[in-house]
């Protein structure tokens, strides 16, 4: 069986046709397959782009509590600067110098006030133990001798009564 020309046309043009439709399907096909890949990959760079976004949002308030923080600490450094200088200016005046390790220190001269009270109270006793030792001399004195008179005796046990009463207060 022959085939005329035109039939022949004919055959071919619809075999062509087909072949240009299914190559039409098949790149719509994958048209479709590249649009749907490019649509996944654009979804994916829009939820990367959330995620960024909400994360420079919450650096950025981080950011801003830390610089809130800092002032806050250099507010309570600069009170506490200030109460040091006040402290320090109070203290020169009472005559202390606690930053100087010379001989007007705080310990040197608690130490030297200390010191000082040893030896007044070496004193006192020194002087207490003369005072008790004239009183009992004093008081042989005038008992052992009649020829003092009364009233001298009285003014003599006077004094030894007020030289006691010193001695018990010491």
């Amino acid at each position: 069986m022959q085939l005329s020309r035109p039939s022949f046309s004919a055959l071919a043009l619809v075999a062509l046709l087909a072949t240009i439709a299914g190559f039409c399907t098949s790149l719509k096909a994958q048209e479709s397959t590249s649009e749907k890949e490019l649509r996944v990959a654009l979804s994916l760079a829009r939820q990367e782009n959330e995620r960024l976004r909400l994360e420079a949002l919450r650096s950025e308030a981080q950011r801003k509590e830390l610089a809130k923080s800092l002032a806050e600490a250099v507010r309570v450094s600069e009170e506490q600067l200030l109460a040091n200088r006040e402290t320090q200016l109070q203290l020169q005046a009472f005559g202390v110098d606690l930053l100087t390790r010379d001989e007007n220190s705080l310990e040197q001269r608690l130490l030297k006030a200390v010191r000082d009270l040893d030896i007044a109270q070496q004193q006192i006793d020194q002087q207490s133990g003369a005072v008790h030792q004239l009183s009992e001399v004093l008081l042989e004195t005038i008992t052992a001798h009649s020829e003092i008179s009364s009233e001298q005796k009285a003014k003599a046990l006077a004094a030894i009564e007020t030289a006691n009463g010193a001695l018990a207060a010491a």
